[in-house]
C-alpha cells in the first residue's frame, strides 16, 4: 500500500476498497485480505458509532439446518425457499433467494469459526434459526477484532463521495472526505459498495418510497443515507457511449428488484408515478 500526494489531495493505493462496515463490508474486506489483498475500508461512522444496521440488528440467523440445540425445527433447502417465496408473497428474487439458502449454512460455519457464539433462537418460528451471542454488535466486534488482527486497514468518519472511473469508465477507486480532507483511494483489484440503503435520508425516502415514509422513525443506523446508491448511478451515467445500461447488474437490480416493486406497490396504491 502506497501513499503520494497529487495536487492538494493525498493518493492512497491499495488492491482492494470497500466502503460501508456493516457485515456485508466487513465480511467483504476479511475475504479479500484472507486471499492476500491489501484492503482499505471506508466506514462513514465513528469507530464508537461502527457497523451500519448490523450493530443494531438482534441478527438471529435462518438456515437449512437439522434440529439442535439452537432451535427445535429442522428445516431443508427447499423448505426455506418456499418459506421466503410465502413471506414475500412470491415477489422475491429466485436467483438470490438461490444463492441465500445454498451458502447459508456455510456462512454460519465460518462465523463460528471467526468465535462468534451461538445460543437459541425465537422458538416460535417456522423454520430453523439461531440467535448470535450479543446480537449483530457481537457479531462485528468478532469480525473487526479478525480484521485488524490481519491487517486490514480501517478509515473511520470517513465516507466516501464519489467513485474514480478511468477512461474506460471502469471504476478505478474512491474519493473520500475524511477527517484531515479528501483522500483519493485507488484500487488495483476493485471497490467493493457496502455501504447500506438511504433510510436515513428523508428526501430519498419520499423519492422513491413515497411521501408516506417521510415521518418514519429511524431504528437503525443515521449514517445510511445513500451517498453511495447516487454515486453508482452518477458513474453509470459516465459509461462511454455505446454501453447498454440496461444490461449492466446494478441496472438490472434497480429496475426489477423488490425495492423499486416495493415503491411502485406504494405509489400505485396512493395514484402516484413512480420514477424509472
Amino acid at each position: 500500500m502506497t501513499e503520494q500526494i497529487e495536487g492538494n489531495v493525498p493518493v492512497v493505493t491499495c488492491d482492494v476498497v470497500v466502503v460501508g462496515g456493516g457485515i456485508a463490508g466487513i465480511s467483504a474486506a476479511l475475504e479479500a485480505r484472507e486471499l492476500g489483498a491489501e484492503v482499505v475500508l471506508l466506514e462513514k461512522a465513528p469507530k464508537a458509532e461502527r457497523g451500519g444496521n448490523t450493530r443494531f440488528s438482534d441478527a438471529q440467523f435462518r438456515l437449512p439446518h437439522e434440529a439442535d440445540e439452537y432451535a427445535p425445527i429442522s428445516t431443508t433447502r427447499e423448505g426455506m425457499v418456499a418459506d421466503i417465496l410465502r413471506v414475500t408473497h412470491d415477489r422475491a428474487n429466485p436467483a438470490l433467494i438461490d444463492i441465500l439458502v445454498a451458502d447459508a449454512r456455510e456462512a454460519v460455519d465460518w462465523l463460528s469459526e471467526l468465535g462468534v457464539e451461538w445460543e437459541t433462537g425465537f422458538p416460535h418460528t417456522a423454520t430453523y434459526r439461531r440467535r448470535p451471542q450479543g446480537g449483530g454488535l457481537g457479531v462485528l466486534n468478532n469480525l473487526y477484532a479478525r480484521a485488524e488482527e490481519i491487517g486490514v486497514q480501517f478509515r473511520y468518519a470517513t465516507p466516501a463521495r464519489s467513485l474514480i472511473q478511468d477512461d474506460s469508465g471502469r471504476v478505478a477507486g474512491v474519493r473520500a472526505l475524511g477527517p484531515d480532507g479528501f483522500v483519493d483511494l485507488l484500487a488495483s483489484g476493485g471497490v467493493i459498495l457496502a455501504s447500506g440503503g438511504f433510510q436515513a435520508n428523508v428526501e430519498m425516502r419520499a423519492r422513491y418510497l413515497g411521501g408516506w415514509a417521510e415521518g418514519l422513525i429511524v431504528r437503525g443506523s443515521r449514517f445510511n443515507t445513500g451517498e453511495c446508491l447516487r454515486a453508482a448511478r452518477r458513474a453509470m451515467g459516465r459509461l462511454p457511449l455505446g454501453t447498454d445500461r440496461r444490461e449492466l447488474p446494478a441496472c438490472r437490480r434497480w429496475r426489477d428488484g423488490d425495492l423499486h416493486l416495493s415503491a411502485r406497490h406504494h405509489r400505485q396504491r396512493s395514484g402516484r408515478a413512480v420514477p424509472e
